[in-house]
């Protein structure tokens, strides 16, 4: 008792914060918070600020999905144009599905959670990789300044970590 009384003297806080750190280790994380972490989703939780991803592999361009043809997959909702893009999605989501929870494929090289503009994107191998264009950086041409399987290699790499860190 005397010890106790003594430590709480000379660290009139400690028992806070270890009562703290003690308490938050067993509380569940939000799964919305999770969500939006390892995807580029807002509030409403709609993948690729709602084009549709079929559209970028069969058509080569992005289109805005309509909400009228949505699925959630993994807690994400994904707009489409029709239901034969909706169909072909739920035979093979992760054909379709961005890479690196659709945020941009440069940022995430360098270990970064960027946001992307939907119109700036690529497809390699049949993966679609989306990148951040803004009025004086487009990353999807500084990424093809370099050797692209490095890249992917390096933002493969990063992406292992970005993916399980809050």
């Amino acid at each position: 008792m005397k010890t106790k009384r003594f430590l709480s003297a000379l660290f009139p806080g400690l028992v806070i914060i270890v009562l703290s750190m003690t308490t938050a280790s067993f509380i569940a994380p939000d799964p919305a918070d999770d969500i939006q972490m390892r995807f580029n989703v807002g509030q409403e939780h709609v993948g690729v600020k709602g084009y549709s991803v079929v559209a970028y592999h069969r058509e080569q361009q992005a289109i805005k999905g309509n909400s009228k043809y949505s699925h959630v997959h993994e807690g994400i909702t994904y707009h489409f144009q029709n239901l034969e893009e909706l169909a072909l999605f739920m035979d093979e989501p992760e054909k379709y599905l961005p890479r690196y929870g659709g945020y941009c494929a440069f940022g995430v090289s360098a270990g970064k959670r960027l946001d992307v503009d939907p119109h700036n994107f690529k497809l390699a191998n049949g993966a679609l990789y989306l990148f951040l264009l803004s009025e004086d950086f487009d990353s999807r041409k500084e990424w093809e300044k370099h050797n692209e399987k490095k890249m992917i290699s390096k933002a493969d790499a990063k992406w292992e970590v970005l993916s399980r860190v809050w």
